[in-house]
């Protein structure tokens, strides 16, 4: 394969990249969406394994210079759009776990406060907090919103 049908391909991939995280940031702005958004990373992880490697093979080959100008100047200015397309899909990813995190926190804290809360009346008759209760009732907090 010559230099410029290197440079197409990566630029292929590239496009196909930007497609699907330009997907995802619109999955991230909507609510739960989480099966989609599963499905989005998955895919976007395999699309980017490749473009590592094809991007390996075109940062190490003496070809470059006998390459098509103005190709190269079209994968340098997709370059630029696509990192900031991925900039943008970071911080919304790092929002949506920030918020899942708080989320998570609020609803530890009122287990941990609806727990503390729990009295049992002892011999004297009064209620009072004992570690060694005959009843604790459970406490289970769960929320499956993986990214």
């Amino acid at each position: 394969m010559n230099i410029d049908a290197r440079i197409r391909s990566v630029l292929e991939l590239m496009r196909e990249l930007n497609g699907l995280i330009q997907h995802e940031n619109q999955l991230l702005k909507q609510q739960g969406s989480q099966e989609s958004l599963r499905g989005s990373l998955e895919q976007k992880k395999l699309l980017l394994q490749s473009y590592e490697q094809q991007v390996a093979l075109l940062k190490d080959n003496a070809e470059l210079v006998n390459a098509d100008r103005g190709l190269w100047r079209h994968l340098v200015e997709e370059t630029g759009s696509f990192n900031k397309l991925i900039d943008e899909n970071k911080a919304r990813l790092l929002a949506k776990i920030e918020g899942t995190k708080r989320i998570f926190a609020i609803i530890q804290d009122a287990a941990n406060e609806y727990k503390s809360s729990v009295s049992t009346y002892s011999e004297a008759g009064t209620t009072e907090n004992l570690s060694h209760q005959p009843f604790r009732p459970a406490v289970s907090v769960g929320l499956n919103q993986e990214l």
